[in-house]
């Protein structure tokens, strides 16, 4: 009996989900401060009542585990073990994209690296590609060579872009 009892209760313990961090520092916010809004808490469902709310469908995303991606980690693990002297740079050069609010906080502060000990410890880090990271990014070289391999620039007035010019204006519209 206890065993079934166990063998239903599994599937529930394995989808749960971990409830997201809240959490703001100088330039960004986490996902859960995001999701006060963007949640689909009745008001971002379909007619027939299927959330199509931006956090919902982020959360499963590579982008929202990119921190936690265990082959990411074990290939950086491995390239520090065949690097040792190199260890920081390495794992600061993959955390500007596995944990980037993280790392470029970091670099703001004044660190030089941004570790995985570092991204283990700190929830900008561990919230992987959040929201403000995409949607601080500046345009201006966005698109160009020179934002690939985490060659982004961040938007340090913390302006927040998005899909629509005034958004304010809009967002009583979608209702």
């Amino acid at each position: 009996m206890r065993y079934i009892i166990l063998f239903c209760l599994f599937p529930v313990a394995l989808f749960a989900q971990n409830p997201l961090p809240v959490y703001n520092s100088s330039m960004f916010t986490t996902s859960g401060n995001c999701a006060t809004c963007h949640t689909g808490s009745g008001t971002v469902l379909t007619q027939n009542g299927v959330d199509i709310s931006p956090v919902t469908h982020w959360r499963s995303t590579m982008m929202a585990n990119a921190s936690k991606d265990p082959l990411w980690q074990a290939v950086v693990s491995e390239e520090t073990h065949r690097f040792p002297g190199m260890k920081d740079e390495i794992e600061s050069i993959c955390t500007k994209c596995h944990a980037p609010m993280g790392n470029t906080q970091a670099k703001k502060d004044g660190l030089t690296t941004y570790t995985l000990a570092q991204m283990r410890s700190d929830p900008l880090g561990k919230d992987g590609v959040s929201c403000t990271t995409c949607h601080q990014i500046d345009p201006q070289n966005l698109g160009s060579q020179s934002s690939y391999n985490g060659g982004y620039k961040i938007d340090t007035t913390r302006i927040i872009y998005g899909p629509y010019q005034n958004p304010f204006a809009h967002q009583w519209s979608i209702l």
